[in-house]
């Protein structure tokens, strides 16, 4: 690597947080994130595949900020994905930068199919100590899609840095999990999940999405969850007089403010992307993201 010192690369990191368009104490605060992604990635056979705000983040820096790293593992047990995890962050990269791990606890999960553990990692940056990364890290009992292999959009870009792409999970695999997370009920109480309606119009304006393999994943997400599906998206009642000004916020922050402002068009827009799952006869249309409307594949 063509840094001598963890100082001198440290003056390189802080030159491209100022360089890049994230905020500069945003963007330094995910580089560790990254390099510990980057030792997770670093082999394309990874079994791990990432998911939840840090996947968002992936696909376009407009997504909420996170602190949290949430990994799917294809290891067949718990015990066996969180020693891959430890050696596999355990990786010298070159970087003068180690993660010590630090414990492992169980996540209470209200998902009787997935079951999983928050483990805890250090980072270790030269003689400096940062601030602690939690990974929740489970096993998914129901086979998704393959995911996609991309550069993440909110990856510092330091010159001479190794770096790797991610495997994040599918779009259609997203929607449909934050679709059924929205309808899903705990205990007779509707949902108070804002902020996946705030992640649905995201990958609404950002990724392509195949109408049948969305379709398969919320008619697959539903079954696990064993939910039955409504005949249109919408959203709970409640949340008109109760998180108007939240989704205002969150939207605001997320740059959605041409796309869907206010719960009302947000709804709307999340209805017209479901549309074709929820219909008797799948159809194959495919939805561009810059028009935000599905296109017939036979046309």
């Amino acid at each position: 690597m063509r840094y001598r010192t963890p100082a001198a690369l440290e003056m390189a990191v802080k030159a491209a947080a100022k360089a890049s368009p994230l905020d500069t104490g945003r963007a330094m605060s995910a580089f560790y994130l990254h390099r510990l992604l980057c030792r997770v990635f670093s082999s394309e056979d990874s079994p791990f595949v990432l998911k939840g705000g840090m996947s968002m983040l992936a696909r376009t820096i407009d997504a909420r900020a996170t602190r949290d790293i949430d990994l799917v593992s294809q290891e067949d047990t718990l015990l066996s994905a969180v020693e891959e995890l430890t050696r596999l962050a355990s990786l010298d990269l070159g970087d003068f930068i180690a993660f010590h791990f630090d414990r492992v606890e169980a996540i209470k999960s209200d998902d009787e199919y997935r079951c999983g553990m928050k483990v805890w990692f250090t980072p270790l940056f030269g003689s400096k100590t940062a601030q602690p990364i939690s990974i929740d890290l489970v096993i998914d009992e129901v086979a998704g899609l393959k995911p996609e292999r991309i550069t993440p959009a909110d990856r510092l870009d330091v010159e001479g840095l190794p770096v790797f792409d991610y495997s994040v999970c599918r779009a259609e695999s997203a929607l449909a999990d934050k679709f059924l997370a929205i309808i899903e009920t705990h205990n007779d109480k509707p949902s108070s999940r804002v902020k996946d309606l705030v992640d649905i119009i995201i990958l609404a304006k950002t990724c392509t999405v195949d109408g049948e393999l969305l379709a398969f994943e919320v008619a697959k997400e539903a079954a696990a969850r064993k939910i039955k599906l409504p005949e249109t998206f919408a959203i709970p009642e409640f949340w008109f007089q109760n998180y108007e000004q939240t989704y205002r916020r969150l939207a605001h922050q997320a740059r959605l403010d041409q796309v869907a402002p206010d719960l009302s068009s947000a709804q709307q827009l999340a209805r017209t992307l479901f549309a074709p799952a929820l219909l008797p006869v799948h159809q194959h249309p495919t939805w561009n993201p810059h028009d935000m409307c599905w296109r017939n594949n036979h046309m």
